[in-house]
Formats: structure tokens, sequence, C-alpha cells
């Protein structure tokens, strides 16, 4: 290995550690102690895991286009392909954790919310994230009618 490989080594293991890895600084699971608490913050929305996916996506086709370049020697190719799949890799770690973290975020939420409703006796019971809400809601009442033969606005 030469010099110049191992300094390409050092700086695409840097790169893949900190360019990898959204939901790793922007997603926060549910705090320890959350369960004897009504109220508490966390991500409940997947929009940097899905970063980190589009991440991979990108990393992995640029592993398969690279066989293109034609100014590049093999070994040159070899090590930005492992480049672009360790990068691919890190990405996904990074995804899957923060979509696990999401989800316990909402779970927590949920029961969170559910011990506030148990307070409240007249609370309507509460669905869970893994259940679909009903797809429309429900019908109006008609409307008022005027008795026969009433005319006017009533003034």
């Amino acid at each position: 290995m030469t010099h110049r490989s191992i300094i390409r080594c050092c700086l695409v293991a840097s790169f893949s550690l900190s360019a990898g890895g959204c939901s790793w600084v922007f997603v926060n699971g549910p705090p320890t102690g959350h369960e004897e608490r009504d109220f508490f913050s966390c991500t409940e929305g997947k929009a940097a895991p899905a970063l980190d996916v589009i991440g991979v996506g990108i990393f992995l086709l640029g592993a398969t286009i690279n066989e293109d370049a034609s100014n590049q020697t093999q070994a040159e190719r070899g090590e930005q392909r492992l480049f672009s799949i360790f990068t691919a890799g890190i990405f996904g770690l990074s995804a899957k954790s923060g979509f696990g973290l999401v989800k316990q975020c909402q779970s927590a939420q949920l029961e969170a919310a559910r011990r506030r409703a148990g307070e409240n006796a007249n609370a309507p019971a509460l669905a869970s994230p893994d259940t679909d809400p009903a797809p429309w809601p429900a019908p109006l009442a008609p409307p008022l009618r005027r008795p026969n033969g009433a005319t006017g606005t009533g003034r």
C-alpha cells in the first residue's frame, strides 16, 4: 500500500463518518424516564432517515456508474468503488438507526397521550400509529329546515 493510498483511506473514513449520518445528528429518541412523564420532546418526523436512504441510493449508484470512467486506472476505480460502498453502508446504518428512534418516539408519545387520556374519563380512545385512521370524517348532521309555511329570515 502506497503513501497516497493510505492518505486516501484516511480521507475516505473521515468523510464517510462526517457526511453520513443525518439521523445520528438530527434524530432524538424518547428521553430516559419518559415512562413517568406526560409530556416530553423527541423526533417524530422521518425526514433525516429519508435523507440517509437517498444517500444510500446515490452512493450505490456512484459505485455502479464508476465503471465508465476511462481516464482512471483499475486501482483508482476500485478505491472509488470501495469508498462509495463504504459510505452507502454508513448512510444505511444511520437510516436504520433513525427509523428505529422515530418509531420508539412515536410509540412513547402515544403511551404518554394514553396516560393523559386516562386522567380524563370522557376522552376518546386513541388509535395506534400502526392502524389507519378513518379515511373520511364523520358525516355532518342534516341542515335545519323551516317549518311549513314559514317565510323570511325570522327578523
